[in-house]
């Protein structure tokens, strides 16, 4: 049996077509303005599907997700799948997803981005920029 792989898709940022992310609604104040300059850089914002939109990426039928107040339950075991398929998965400032779990943690919210291919990740990282 043939082994089948995910595998994201390869963009560049002028060429970015579809970006998903679970409702606009989600965004406040200067995260909301930072949603929306990289809302207006796609072709086809697209809405809903939560955990789903990143299987999506990670199968190369979308190009980016950007996320705002998600929990680490969130987006931790979705980390390996998008890595593992050449994709990218940080928060807003470039760092590393991680949660350090103690006995006094409590989940805190982040925001996310996911993208396909490196350079529309950074692109999509400079657009949310707090300015």
């Amino acid at each position: 049996m043939d082994k089948k792989y995910l595998s994201v898709l390869a963009m560049h940022w002028r060429k970015l077509t579809c970006r998903y992310t679970t409702s606009p609604h989600l965004f406040e104040g200067d995260a909301e303005d930072a949603f929306i300059r990289v809302r207006e850089k796609v072709k086809v914002p697209l809405y809903g599907c939560d955990c789903y939109a990143y299987a999506l990426l990670a199968s190369g039928f979308v190009d980016l997700v950007v996320e705002s107040g998600l929990k680490p339950y969130d987006f931790l075991s979705l980390v390996p799948v998008i890595e593992g398929a050449g994709g990218s998965i940080t928060d807003w400032e470039g760092n590393k997803l991680h949660w350090p779990v103690t006995s006094e943690s409590r989940p805190t919210s982040f925001n996310v981005v996911a993208a396909g291919d490196a350079r529309v990740h950074g692109q999509a990282l400079e657009a949310l920029r707090w300015h």
